[in-house]
C-alpha cells in the first residue's frame, strides 16, 4: 500500500509512458481511498505526491480526473487537519488546470443557494480563483456565490467570503481589461461584471462593513470592496460617489488600520477619475482628501511595519492619480504645507513632489512654481532632509527641470553633496554621508552639460571637481557619440556665464598638477579636455593641427597616470609633461592674441591661488612657457616687464617670477638680461616708509633669484657671462651698502650669492669647454676681506663679514651664507692660493669652534619660535663650515694634513663643546677625503701614528656624541689607508671601487672600542712605531680615568694580538705589564692586560714562558692570573702547551746565552705542573687540550712516575689553590700538585665521566703509589676506553708505539700499561696497522713480573674481540703453565686470558679447547689464595657458558665431573663472594649434565642454606650418577690430606654426606675397604670433623663392618 502511495508500484513493460504515470496516479489514489490504513503523515505525504504527479503530467483521462475530483471533494468536505486540507486544495487547483469544467460542476454541486458551502470548499475557491484556467467560468463562480451570500452570519465565513470574492474581483477585472490568449473567452461580460459587482458592493458595504463583528471583518471588507470600483458601472459609481468618500475619510477616525482605507480610497479615486468629467465632482471633497492623503504621507513608519509602508505608498499612489487633473491645486496645498513645516511636513512635501513628477506631461503648468519652490526651500533652510530632496532634484533632472528658474540652486546643491568628506550636516534619515554623496554624484549626470561648466573654473568647486569632472566628460561624450556634440562656440558668446577657453585650459592644467589629489583629479581633468578639444577663440569648429596633437598626447598623459600611484609618481617629470603638452598646444596656434589673453588669464588666477605656495608657483611656469614659445621680442619684453612689476610680497611669487623668467630665457637669454639689467638700474634705495623699503628689498631678492634660475635653466651657454654678472651683483651690493649695511640687505646678498654661485659651479664642473672666472678670488677675498690681496678697490671700505661676526653670539647667518659661497667656489677656476686657504680655514675655526654651548645660546631664548630659529641656525653653520673644509679638499686633496694639523689643538681642548665640533669636523673632512671619486694617491699621512692615537682616544671621550664621532673619523681615516693600499697594489678603479663598497669595517665597530682600532691600523706601523706605540699605552693604563685606562688596555690588547711578533722588547712589555697589574683593580682595564700578554705569549711563547716560570714557587695571585689567562685563547694555549709539554718531556726550553741546572729543571717540571693547574682550569681552553690531548697525558703521566719516585717531602708546598666557601688556600706538594694537574686535564678536556670512574676505582690512590702505578695506568685507560670515541683512543694508541721500547723504564712501563689495557676496545685490538700479538708473547717472556702481567692482560683483552680467540687457540698450553706462577697475579691473569679465549670461541674449537685445559684448572679451585681461587671459577662458569651453547659432549662432562669434586668443597666456605662463583658454575654445569632440578638449585645458591643444597646434591649424585660417584669419593679423599683446614673438613662433609645416601652391598670389597680405613682415620682425628659429619662416619664405619662380616 505504501508503495502505490509512493508511486512505486511495477507497471506493464507493454504501456505507454503516459499510461505508466496515469497508473501511478491512480495507484496513489487507491491509497487515498483506504484512507483508514494510513496515518496522519502518511496521508499528507500521499496528498503532495498525487499533486506533484498531476502537475508533471501534461495530459489527465477524463475518469481518472473526474475519479480525483469526486475523491477530493469528499475528502473536502470531512473535517480534515489544516495541512491535509492544504494539500487536498493543491490537488483540486492541480486538476483544475486539466478539467476546470468537471471542477466547477463539481462546485456547483457542493454550493446550494439555500446552505453555506463547507469552509473548505470556500478555500478551495480561493485558490481557483487565482488560477487562470478557471478564467472562462468566472462569471458561474461568481453566480454560484451570489446567492450564498445573504445567509452568511459568522464572522469566519464573513472572512471567507471576502477573501473569494477579493480574488474574482481582482481576476475578472484584470482579464476584463487585457482577456488571456491562453484559455477561452469569459463567461461574463463588462456589463454583467458591473451588475454583479454592484450587488457584491452593497451586500459588503451595507450588511457585512457596518456589522459589529470586529475590526478584522472590516479590514476584509473594504480589501473586497477595493477591486469592485474598477468594475462597477459609472453611473453606480456617481451615484455612491459622495456618500463612499464621506464614509471612507470618517473611517480614518476609527480604530481601523489606515493602509485598508487609503488603498480602497486610492482606488476609488483612480476608478473615478478615469472619467474625466467627473472630476469636477471631486473638487468639493478635494481639500478633504488631499488632508486625510497628506496625514498618511506624514505618518511615522517603522521599519518593520509593512502596513505602514503600504498605507504610505497607497496614499503617495493617490497623489499620483490626483495630480494628473488637479496638479495646480495639489501644488498650491504642498506651497501651503512648506509654510512654518516641520521636518516630517518637508520631507511629506518633497516625497509628494517626487511622486507627482512622474507623469511629467501634466506638470507643465506648474514645473516653475516647482523648481522654484524648490530652490526657495534650498536658500532659506539650513537643516534639511537630504534624501527625500535629492531623490526630487533627480527626478526633475529626469524631467528637464533643472535649466528652468532656480535650478541653478538645485545643482549647487547636489554638488555640495558630492564634495569628498566635507559633509557638514548630520544625516536624519537612514542615509549617511557616503550614501548621500554617492547619490548626489551619479544625478551630476542628468544636469546639462553647461551647468556643469559654469563650476569648473570656480575654485569654491574645487572639491567637487572629480564628480563634476566625470560628469561632464560623460555628458560630453556621449553627445558626440549620439551625434549631437555641443556647441562649443558658446563658450565665446556667452563670456558671463560660460567660462573662456583660456580659463577653462589653465584652470585644467593646475587640477592635472596633482593629479591623485582627493582620487584621481588629474585623470578627470585630462579627459575633459580631451572632451572639449579643441579650444581656440579664433576657430569654434575643431582646429585640425591643435585636435591632432591632443587627441595623440592627452591619451598617452592619461595612461602615464594610471600607471603610477601617488607614491611612485616623480613630481618633476610628470609637471614638465603637462608644461610640453601646454606648449605645444600654444605652438600649435601661434596667435599672439590668444597668447596674450592666456598670459592675462594667468596673471589674474596666479593671484587666486592662495591654498600653497605651489598653487601660485607653478602658474608662473605658464606664464614662460607661453612666452618662451613666442617669436615676438616686443611681447616677450613686454610680458617680462610686466611680470617683474608684479607684487613680490611672498616667497611663491618671487620663485614663481624667477621660475617663469628662466623658462623664457631658454630661447630669449639676452632678452631677458637686457630686461633683469634695466630692473637692476630701477632698484636704487632710497629714503621711503617701511612697506616701501620691504618692498625693495623683495625685489632686490628677487633680481638675485632670477639670475639663480636663468643660470639654471641656460646651462652652458650663460658661461661667458658669468664674469659679468657677477661683478654686477658685487657692485649692486656695494652701491646699496655704501651708505650703511642692512642686515637683511646683507643676508639677501649672500643666499643669493651662494646660490648663484652653486648653480654656475655646477655648470661649470660638468661644461665640456673650461672657463676661468677672475672674480672668484675677489668673492673669496670679499667674504673674509683681507686688504692685502685685493685688488678690488672699492671692497676696502666693506666690513669684514666674518671676522666681524661675534665668537659669543650666534645670531645671524652671515658666517654661514658666507662659508657656503666659499664652498660653492671650488668647482670654478682657477684654484684658491695656499696663504687665503690658510687664514680662511684659521679663521673659521676660530669663528665658529668658539662660540659657546648651544645649550647656553638656546637658555636665552624665551619664545619657542626663536628657539627653533636658533637651533637650526648652529646646525646650518657648523654644516657650512664643514662644507667649505670639504670643498677645499676637493679642490686640491693633498691639503687634507694641513687641514687636520690646524684642528688639532681644537681636538684637545678642555672644552667639551670645542672638543665636539672639532670633532664632527674632522669626521667629516676624513669621510669627504674617503668618498673621493677619484683618489689621490698624493695624499699622505706622516704623523699615522699620533693621529690615530688621538682618535683612539677621543673614542673614549666622557662626551658620548665624540666618541660617536671620533669612531666614524677612524672608520674614514681606515678607508683612506685602505684605498692607498690597494692602488699601490696597482688595483684598477673598478677592483677599486668593489673594494671599497665591500667594507671590512663599519663606524658602529670602531665606537668605544679602541681594540677594533688597533686591528684596523696595525698592520700600517712600521716595527719602531709599534713598540713605541704598545710602551706608550702601558702609561695610559694607569690613567685615573676610567674609561681613558680600559682604552689603553684595549690599545694594548689589541695591538699586540695583530701584530705581536713584531714587537722588538717583550721583556721590557711583559715586565711593565706585570709591575703594573697589582696597581690596577678596575675590572676591564685588568682583563685587558691579561688579554694582552695572551697575545704576547701566542706570538712570542719562547720568551714569554720561561720568564712567567722563572717566578718563584708558589706563585701570587698576579702570575697564577697571567697563567690562567694563556688559557683562554686557542692558538696561545696550543704554542704554551707544546712548550710545556717538552719540559716536561725532559727537554726543557733554556734562554739565551744561560743555561739551567739539572735542579733548576727538576723544579721547571713542578712549576709546569702548577701551570698547567692554572691554564686547564679555564673553560677556554678545551679545544686546545683535546687537541694535544694524548701526547699531554702520556708527559703528565710520566712527570707523575717521576714525582713519587723522588719522593718529595710532604711539607714542600709548590701551589696554592683557593677553595671551600672561605676561600681558604689548599696547599699541594708536588706529588699532590702532579695529580691535581692530572684532574685539572681531565676536566678541561671535558672528560669528566674518567674523572668519576677514576673516584669509583681508586685511580688517584694506585697512580700516587709507586707499587701500583701501572693499575692506576690500567684503571684510567679503563676509563678512557669506556666513554671515549675510537679516534681518541687511536691517537693515544699512536703516541704509545715509540714509548714501548723506550729505554727508559717507566715510559716502558707506563706506555705498555696503556698498550694492553687499549686493547680492549675492539676498534685499537683489530687496528691493521701493527701486529698487535707479537709484543705481547714478548712481554710475556721477560722477567720483570710487572711487564709479564701487562703481557698477559694485553692477551687477554685481546681475546675479547670477533676472530681473536681462534687464532690465540696456539698460545693455550703456554698460557697454561701461567698457572703455575707464585705471584698470584700473573696467575690470575693468565686465567682470566684463558677463560676469554674459550670464552670467545665457537663450536667444537670452544669444547675441545676447554677439555684441553680443563685438567689444568682443577688445581686453581682450591687455591690458597681466595682472589685466584674466585678468578678460576669465574672463568671456569664463563667458559662452561660458551661450551653449553654447542652440546657439550662427554669429553666435557668428564671434565665437568673431575671438576665438581673441588667446586663442592670450596662451595662450603661461608664467604659471599665465593658462594655466589660456586653457585653460577655449578649452574652452567648442571645445564652441561642436564640436571635441571639441580642447577635450579644452583642459581638460588645463599649462605643460609649452601650445606642443604650440597646434601640434595650428593643425594642426586648417588641416585642419578652411579658409576661416577666412585671416582668421585676417590678424588675427594685426596683432599683429606690437604694442608688447608677447611678443605679436609669440607672433604669429609662431602664424603659423609655422599655414603649416606649409598648402599655399600652395591660397592666392590676393595673399596669399602677403603672406605673403611678412611672412616676409621678419620673417626680416630675427631678434631678435624664436626660432630654431625663425625656421626655420620660413625654410620658409614659400621655399615662398613657389616658389609666385611657377611662377605667373609
Amino acid at each position: 500500500m505504501r508503495q502505490k502511495a509512493l508511486g512505486k508500484g511495477e507497471g506493464s513493460p507493454e504501456l505507454t509512458e503516459l499510461d505508466n504515470e496515469e497508473e501511478e496516479i491512480s495507484n496513489t489514489l487507491q491509497c487515498l481511498e483506504n484512507k483508514d490504513q494510513l496515518s496522519l503523515e502518511h496521508q499528507f505525504h500521499t496528498w503532495i505526491t498525487l499533486e506533484r504527479k498531476i502537475n508533471a503530467v501534461t495530459h489527465l483521462n477524463n475518469d481518472l480526473a473526474q475519479r480525483l475530483i469526486d475523491i477530493t471533494s469528499n475528502n473536502l468536505i470531512q473535517e480534515l487537519e489544516e495541512e491535509l486540507e492544504k494539500a487536498a486544495i493543491g490537488v483540486l487547483v492541480a486538476t483544475a488546470k486539466h478539467f476546470p469544467e468537471i471542477v466547477l460542476a463539481n462546485l456547483q454541486e457542493r454550493i446550494q443557494p439555500k446552505a453555506l458551502p463547507h469552509h473548505s470548499i470556500l478555500c478551495a475557491m480561493v485558490k481557483l480563483c487565482q488560477l487562470k484556467a478557471m478564467a472562462p467560468y468566472f462569471g458561474a463562480m461568481w453566480d454560484c456565490v451570489l446567492p450564498v451570500l445573504p445567509l452568511v452570519q459568522s464572522k469566519e465565513y464573513v472572512l471567507l467570503f471576502c477573501d473569494v470574492l477579493r480574488h474574482l474581483a481582482s481576476s475578472v477585472s484584470r482579464y476584463l481589461a487585457e482577456p488571456p490568449q491562453e484559455v477561452g473567452e469569459l463567461d461574463i461580460t463588462r456589463d454583467t461584471a458591473a451588475s454583479q459587482a454592484h450587488v457584491t458592493f452593497l451586500v459588503l458595504f451595507n450588511n457585512w462593513f457596518p456589522s459589529a463583528q470586529g475590526k478584522q471583518v472590516m479590514e476584509a471588507t473594504l480589501n473586497a470592496i477595493t477591486p469592485l470600483f474598477f468594475i462597477m458601472s459609472v453611473q453606480t459609481l456617481k451615484n455612491h460617489l459622495q456618500y463612499l468618500i464621506t464614509g471612507l475619510l470618517h473611517l480614518y477616525e476609527t480604530g481601523l488600520p489606515h493602509f485598508y482605507i487609503t488603498e480602497c480610497l486610492c482606488a476609488l479615486l483612480d476608478s473615478v477619475l478615469s472619467y474625466k468629467k467627473w472630476s469636477k465632482r471631486l473638487h468639493y471633497s478635494l481639500d478633504s482628501i488631499l488632508s486625510a492623503l497628506f496625514a498618511q504621507v506624514c505618518a511615522k513608519i517603522e521599519t518593520s511595519d509593512t502596513p505602514s509602508k503600504r498605507n504610505q505608498e497607497a496614499a503617495l499612489q493617490a497623489f499620483k492619480v490626483l495630480g494628473v487633473v488637479y496638479q495646480e491645486d495639489i501644488m498650491a496645498f504642498l506651497k501651503k504645507k512648506m509654510e512654518h513645516a516641520e521636518e516630517v511636513e518637508y520631507t511629506a512635501v518633497l516625497t509628494i513632489l517626487r511622486k507627482i513628477i512622474q507623469d511629467s506631461p501634466h506638470m507643465d503648468k506648474v514645473k516653475n512654481v516647482l523648481v522654484q519652490s524648490v530652490a526657495l526651500l534650498i536658500t532659506e533652510n539650513t537643516e534639511l532632509v537630504k534624501r527625500p530632496l535629492l531623490q526630487l532634484i533627480r527626478s526633475l533632472g529626469c524631467c528637464g527641470y533643472l535649466t528652468l528658474p532656480g535650478g541653478k540652486v538645485l545643482v549647487d546643491f547636489v554638488i555640495q553633496q558630492c564634495e569628498h568628506l566635507v559633509c557638514t550636516t548630520t544625516s536624519k534619515d537612514a542615509w549617511n554621508d557616503e550614501m548621500i554623496q554617492k547619490y548626489s554624484i551619479s544625478t551630476l549626470h542628468l544636469v546639462p552639460w553647461k551647468m556643469l561648466m559654469q563650476v569648473v573654473c570656480p575654485l569654491e568647486y574645487t572639491n567637487t571637481f572629480i564628480p563634476v569632472g566625470k560628469a561632464l566628460t560623460s555628458l560630453l561624450l556621449k553627445s558626440r557619440i549620439a551625434g549631437r556634440s555641443p556647441y562649443l562656440g558658446e563658450l565665446h558668446r556667452r563670456p558671463a556665464e560660460l567660462p573662456t577657453p583660456q580659463a577653462l585650459l589653465l584652470r585644467l592644467l593646475v587640477i592635472s598638477l596633482y593629479p591623485y589629489k582627493g582620487g584621481d583629479s588629474g585623470i578627470i581633468a585630462l579627459q575633459l579636455l580631451h572632451a572639449l578639444h579643441p579650444i581656440n577663440s579664433l576657430h569654434p569648429v575643431m582646429h585640425s593641427v591643435l585636435g591632432q596633437l591632443w587627441t595623440e598626447h592627452i591619451p598617452e598623459l592619461i595612461k602615464y597616470l594610471e600607471a603610477h600611484t601617488k607614491e611612485t609618481l616623480e613630481e618633476k617629470t610628470w609637471k614638465g609633461k603637462l608644461l610640453m603638452l601646454l606648449e605645444m598646444s600654444v605652438e600649435s596656434i601661434m596667435d599672439d592674441a590668444w597668447s596674450r589673453e592666456l598670459v592675462n588669464e594667468i596673471l589674474v588666477k596666479s593671484k587666486s591661488y592662495s591654498h600653497g605656495p605651489q598653487d601660485k608657483y607653478f602658474p608662473y611656469k605658464f606664464y614662460g612657457t607661453v612666452l618662451r614659445v613666442s617669436r615676438s621680442k616686443e611681447f616677450v619684453r613686454e610680458y617680462l616687464i610686466i611680470i617683474l612689476q608684479t607684487s613680490h610680497q611672498e616667497e611663491a611669487e618671487r620663485e614663481g617670477i624667477a621660475s617663469a623668467i628662466s623658462l623664457t630665457a631658454t630661447r630669449h637669454l639676452n632678452d631677458t638680461l637686457v630686461v633683469l639689467q634695466e630692473f637692476s638700474n630701477q632698484l636704487i634705495p632710497e629714503e621711503g616708509s617701511p612697506s616701501e623699503q620691504n618692498e625693495w628689498r623683495r625685489s632686490f631678492s628677487t633680481l638675485h633669484l632670477c639670475y639663480d634660475q636663468v643660470a639654471m635653466k641656460t646651462k652652458d651657454s650663460i658661461l661667458p657671462l658669468v664674469d659679468n654678472i657677477l661683478f654686477q651683483m658685487l657692485h649692486h651690493f656695494r652701491r646699496c651698502t655704501a651708505s650703511a649695511m642692512d642686515l637683511s640687505l646683507k643676508l639677501s646678498f649672500l643666499r643669493s650669492m651662494a646660490t648663484f654661485t652653486r648653480t654656475v659651479g655646477d655648470i661649470a664642473h660638468t661644461a665640456k669647454e673650461t672657463h676661468e672666472f677672475s672674480q672668484k678670488a675677489v668673492i673669496a677675498a670679499f667674504m673674509m676681506l683681507f686688504p692685502d690681496i685685493l685688488f678690488f678697490g672699492p671692497l676696502c671700505c666693506v666690513q669684514k663679514l666674518i671676522e666681524e661676526e661675534s665668537v659669543q653670539l650666534l645670531s645671524t647667518p652671515v658666517r654661514q651664507q658666507a662659508m657656503i659661497v666659499v664652498t660653492n667656489l671650488r668647482k670654478l677656476k682657477p684654484p684658491l692660493k695656499p696663504e687665503i686657504k690658510i687664514l680662511l680655514v684659521r679663521t673659521c675655526y676660530k669663528s665658529v669652534f668658539s662660540l659657546p654651548p648651544i645649550e647656553n645660546m638656546l637658555g636665552e631664548v624665551c619664545d619657542s619660535t626663536q628657539y627653533q630659529h636658533s637651533e637650526s641656525l648652529y646646525k646650518e653653520t657648523i654644516s657650512a663650515l664643514r662644507g667649505m673644509l670639504e670643498g677645499l679638499v676637493l679642490e686640491y686633496p693633498g691639503d687634507v694634513q694641513k687641514i687636520l694639523e690646524y684642528i688639532e689643538p681644537w681636538l684637545s681642548s678642555r672644552k667639551d663643546h670645542e672638543r665636539e665640533r672639532a670633532m664632527w669636523c674632522s669626521a667629516r673632512l676624513l669621510r669627504c677625503v674617503a668618498k673621493l671619486p677619484n683618489f689621490d694617491v698624493s695624499i699622505e699621512f706622516s704623523r699615522l701614528g699620533r693621529l690615530v692615537r688621538l682618535l683612539a682616544l677621543r673614542c673614549h671621550d666622557p662626551v658620548d656624541n665624540i666618541c660617536f664621532l671620533a669612531a666614524r673619523a677612524v672608520y674614514n681615516l681606515y678607508c683612506i689607508l685602505l684605498v692607498k693600499k690597494q692602488l699601490d697594489k696597482g688595483h684598477t678603479a673598478e677592483k677599486l671601487y668593489a673594494y671599497k663598497n665591500l667594507g671590512t669595517y663599519s663606524p658602529s665597530v670602531f665606537y668605544n672600542n679602541t681594540s677594533q682600532i688597533a686591528k684596523a691600523f696595525a698592520e700600517y706601523f712600521t716595527p719602531r712605531q709599534l713598540t713605541n706605540l704598545v710602551l706608550t699605552a702601558l702609561d695610559g693604563l694607569t690613567d685615573p680615568r676610567e674609561k681613558i685606562s680600559r682604552a689603553a688596555g684595549e690599545l694594548l690588547s689589541a695591538i699586540l694580538d695583530e701584530r705581536g711578533a713584531d714587537l722588538e722588547k717583550v721583556d721590557d712589555t711583559l715586565t711593565g705589564i706585570y709591575k703594573r697589574l697589582c696597581l690596577i683593580q678596575e675590572p676591564n682595564t685588568r682583563q685587558e692586560m691579561l688579554r694582552a700578554v695572551c697575545f704576547l705569549a701566542g706570538n712570542n711563547t719562547k720568551k714569554v714562558v720561561p720568564i712567567l716560570l722563572a717566578h718563584s714557587l708558589p706563585w701570587d695571585s698576579n702570575t697564577t692570573a697571567l697563567w690562567r689567562v694563556l688559557g683562554t685563547r686557542r692558538e696561545t694555549t696550543l704554542c704554551v702547551l707544546q712548550l710545556l709539554i717538552q719540559i716536561l718531556e725532559e727537554k726543557p726550553v733554556q734562554k739565551d746565552n744561560s743555561s739551567i741546572s739539572d735542579d733548576e729543571t727538576s723544579l721547571q717540571a713542578v712549576a709546569v705542573t702548577c701551570a698547567l693547574c692554572e691554564m686547564l682550569s679555564v673553560p677556554g681552553c678545551r679545544d686546545a687540550v683535546q687537541e694535544l690531548y694524548p701526547r699531554l697525558l702520556l708527559a703528565m703521566l710520566g712527570h707523575v712516575q717521576k714525582v713519587i719516585e723522588q719522593n718529595p717531602l710532604e711539607n714542600m708546598v709548590v701551589y696554592r689553590k683557593e677553595c671551600g666557601q672561605e676561600n681558604r688556600p689548599k696547599a699541594f706538594d708536588p706529588t699532590s700538585c702532579a695529580l691535581e694537574a692530572m684532574k685539572t686535564l681531565l676536566s678541561g678536556a671535558g672528560y669528566f665521566e674518567v674523572l668519576v670512574y677514576m673516584e669509583e676505582h681508586r685511580g688517584w690512590d694506585l697512580l700516587s703509589s709507586p707499587c701500583d702505578y701501572y693499575c692506576g695506568i690500567i684503571e684510567i685507560t679503563s676509563a678512557m676506553v669506556k666513554h671515549f670515541r675510537p679516534l681518541q683512543l687511536h691517537r693515544i694508541f699512536k703516541k704509545l708505539i715509540p714509548l714501548l721500547n723506550s729505554e727508559n723504564e717507566h715510559d716502558k712501563v707506563m706506555s705498555r700499561a696503556f698498550y694492553a689495557q687499549l686493547l680492549w676496545h675492539r676498534s685499537v685490538a683489530q687496528s691493521q696497522e701493527l701486529d698487535i700479538l707479537a709484543p705481547l708473547k714478548k712481554w710475556t717472556q721477560e722477567t720483570n713480573p710487572i711487564i709479564k702481567l701487562l703481557g698477559l692482560r694485553g692477551i687477554s683483552n685481546l681475546a675479547l674481540h670477533p676472530g681473536k680467540a681462534t687464532h690465540l687457540r696456539s698460545h693455550l698450553p703456554a698460557l697454561q703453565e701461567f698457572l703455575k706462577e707464585k705471584d698470584e697475579r700473573i696467575a690470575e691473569q693468565a686465567l682470566k686470558a684463558l677463560r676469554n679465549i674459550i670464552y670467545y670461541m665457537e663450536g667444537e674449537e670452544a669444547k675441545a679447547a676447554f677439555c684441553q685445559i680443563g685438567k689444568s684448572l682443577w688445581q686453581p679451585i682450591t687455591d690458597e689464595s681466595e682472589k685466584v681461587r674466585i678468578t678460576v671459577i669465574i672463568a671456569l662458569g664463563k667458559m662452561l657458558k660458551q661450551v653449553n651453547k654447542f652440546k657439550p659432549g662427554p669429553a666435557v662432562h668428564y671434565e665437568i665431573y673431575c671438576a665438581l669434586v673441588p667446586l663442592m668443597l670450596v662451595m662450603q666456605e661461608n664467604k659471599p663472594e665465593v658462594l655466589k662463583a660456586c653457585g653460577d658454575t655449578l649452574a652452567e654445569c648442571a645445564l652441561a649434565m642436564g640436571w635441571t632440578q639441580l642447577r635450579n638449585l644452583f642459581r638460588h645458591l645463599t649462605l643460609s642454606d649452601h650445606l642443604q643444597v650440597l646434601q640434595e646434591m650428593c643425594k642426586y649424585l648417588v641416585k642419578k650418577c652411579r658409576k661416577m660417584v666412585g671416582d668421585i669419593l676417590l678424588k675427594s679423599l685426596a683432599y683429606l690430606k690437604s694442608p688447608q683446614h677447611l678443605l679436609r673438613e669440607a672433604a669429609v662433609r662431602f664424603i659423609a654426606y655422599t655414603v649416606k645416601n649409598m648402599n655399600l652391598i652395591e660397592v666392590d670389597h676393595d673399596d669399602v675397604m677403603l672406605m673403611l680405613n678412611v672412616a676409621a682415620a678419620t673417626h680416630e682425628n675427631k678434631k678435624l670433623i664436626m660432630s654431625t659429619t663425625l656421626q655420620a662416619f660413625q654410620q658409614l664405619l659400621n655399615e662398613c663392618k657389616s658389609r666385611i662380616t657377611q662377605s667373609s
